[in-house]
């Protein structure tokens, strides 16, 4: 462990595990990015159901917090290569794609990733769960709460998920009436600037992990700008007015699943890459209440899950 940040690296020595490729204890190494609480609750299942199937006492976890950037990834990754850790486990589309950057010779696992930008990734040594969520759903819900000329859209241009769904909401805007205006986040202290100067009638949240991180603080500065926000991660009970989400217990478990066979020798070749099906969709009433919408009663009823 030597060289390794004290402030980025948690060990748990959870026991000892025969690992057949290796015939040594397995060390799962873990990129878990900082602020982001979608993935921690992916983590979180992913533990339980190790628990579960009586692996909890056979394994040694290195986990890695980095802040959601492309460098902090990467240098995560490289960490964990180095202490030849045996699978990395990665959430989410950003330090999933700077893992494979890396070009590790272990197997990766990832969950939390948007499926048509990782379908595109073709290698021996990967497998894990996506998901995919149509954004024209979210964009549906918000015309129906408020009239919209201008939507926002916060993205961040360093996250190939984030891009792409920016790009999709352009490819539907004339269909639905109206302009779009992208709003870069590179770093999570800008926000406060990025949204004071946006002029829109509704902002829609990409996936971005960088995003994500600053969610409360952008929940805090649309209610006062009586601003109606569309999202498609969860940051615990912390939700924007509308969400449509992946389930992430769903993912963490499946996750766990693959892990496990490939502990047990299995190649990551041979382990199909699986879809979430499981979605939720979120009102919040409370912001609603606070930037005076009125949600029809027909959209409440399809709501899987009500804030108050």
């Amino acid at each position: 462990m030597k060289g390794f940040p004290k402030n980025a690296l948690v060990v748990l020595f959870l026991g000892m595990l025969f690992f057949a490729s290796k015939g040594d204890a397995a060390t799962i190494g873990i990129i878990l990015t900082s602020d982001v609480p979608y993935y921690n609750e992916i983590h979180d299942a992913l533990i339980s159901r190790l628990v579960k199937r009586g692996y909890s006492e056979r394994l040694k976890f290195i986990v890695q917090k980095p802040y959601p950037d492309p460098v902090a990834w990467s240098n995560a990754a490289r960490k964990l290569i180095a202490a030849d850790v045996d699978i990395i486990v990665t959430y989410g589309c950003g330090a999933t794609f700077a893992t494979l950057r890396e070009r590790p010779d272990v197997p990766v696992v990832y969950a939390g990733v948007y499926e048509p930008v990782l379908s595109k990734q073709r290698a021996k040594n990967l497998t894990g769960v996506t998901y995919n969520l149509p954004v024209s759903s979210i964009l549906r819900y918000l015309r129906t709460t408020t009239s919209i000329k201008t939507l926002g859209v916060l993205y961040s241009s360093m996250e190939e998920d984030s891009l792409h769904q920016l790009e999709e909401i352009k490819a539907l805007s004339p269909k639905y009436g109206f302009s779009v205006t992208g709003l870069n986040l590179k770093k999570t202290a800008d926000i406060t600037v990025v949204l004071s100067e946006s002029k829109t009638d509704a902002i829609f949240l990409t996936s971005s992990s960088l995003v994500n991180a600053a969610l409360p603080t952008i929940l805090n500065i649309t209610r006062n700008k009586k601003i109606p926000t569309g999202s498609l991660l969860t940051c615990g009970e912390i939700c924007a007015l509308i969400t449509l989400t992946a389930d992430p217990k769903e993912q963490g478990s499946e996750a766990s699943d693959k892990l496990i066979e490939i502990l047990n020798g299995k190649s990551p070749r041979d382990i199909p890459v699986s879809h979430s099906k499981n979605t939720e969709l979120i009102f919040n009433m409370k912001n609603a209440n606070d930037i005076g919408i009125k949600i029809p009663i027909e959209l409440v009823t399809e709501a899987t899950k009500i804030l108050y």
